[in-house]
């Protein structure tokens, strides 16, 4: 039985072979939260950016309307990326390494997703290693500034790189 402030698991999909693009449906009414989660992601090529969108009916939204902000917490330095307006996706990091022993992992809680008079925000943590070995862990926000109901997500990492493995799950919050 499903209990109030449960997660209840959307859909999954693992990858151990490359594959372009991830996208999850599932998101509703049913849930006003939802957890976007991501572990072990390696990419094909070292040194690449994680990016993510919402989807419309399925469909990737590439609509110029993403903002937000991440700031790097390293064991190297610490910075902030920059505020990013009316892009066409959020960058969750980047300087991904695909070495062996090193995966990617991260959450991203995204809230009035199927609320379509409303932003849909999110607020993203994720930890990784860069190519050049560095620990990093960031933490930011974004929203997508367009009033539409959005029912999943969408991860790839920019153009024809493959991600290598992972394994990606979305769970709606019950109400």
């Amino acid at each position: 039985m499903v209990t109030k402030n449960s997660l209840v698991l959307l859909s999954s999909h693992t990858i151990t072979s490359g594959e372009e693009t991830v996208t999850l449906t599932g998101m509703s009414s049913t849930y006003n939260v939802h957890l976007f989660t991501y572990r072990n992601l390696k990419p094909t090529l070292d040194n690449q950016s994680l990016l993510m969108q919402f989807t419309v009916g399925g469909v990737t939204d590439t609509t110029a309307n993403y903002t937000g902000h991440m700031m790097k917490i390293s064991d190297s330095s610490d910075n902030n990326s920059p505020i990013v307006t009316n892009g066409t996706y959020i960058k969750l990091h980047d300087n991904t390494s695909n070495a062996a022993n090193e995966a990617s992992h991260g959450n991203v809680w995204i809230y009035s997703a199927a609320d379509s008079a409303e932003h849909t925000t999110a607020s993203v943590d994720v930890t990784y290693i860069t190519s050049s070995s560095g620990f990093v862990n960031s933490v930011g926000h974004f929203r997508h500034e367009q009033n539409e109901a959005h029912d999943g997500v969408t991860i790839d990492l920019g153009g024809t790189n493959d991600i290598t493995s992972g394994e990606f799950r979305l769970y709606g919050l019950v109400k």
